[in-house]
């Protein structure tokens, strides 16, 4: 039989893509909070933040405007929620001299 129509070795290949994605997001929160251990690190997250659109309500004429800052947002949006997993938010959001957006 084929092995790539082998149901064993479909899960088999699933499961090593679900532990490397798994690895990936572990490498990536310990990135993110190695970056806001500094002050620098803080400022930079909150510059991105407010660069995204995210904290601000906005109406655009054209769909393609709406289309592209929705995209803007979104990433914003996980950043704040990795923020969030990483217990930094508060920390990011309380920066003094906030970006000029």
């Amino acid at each position: 039989m084929n092995e790539y129509l082998d149901p064993d070795h479909k899960q088999a290949q699933a499961e090593e893509a679900r532990r490397k994605a798994q690895e990936f997001d572990r490498q990536l929160r310990e990135a993110f909070v190695t970056l806001t251990s500094t002050t620098e690190g803080l400022l930079f997250m909150r510059w991105l933040i407010d660069q995204s659109g995210i904290l601000k309500s906005q109406y655009r004429d054209s769909h393609a405007d709406a289309a592209y800052y929705e995209g803007r947002r979104s990433i914003g949006a996980k950043i704040l929620n990795m923020a969030a997993q990483a217990e930094k938010l508060p920390a990011i959001m309380e920066m003094e001299g906030n970006s000029n957006g």
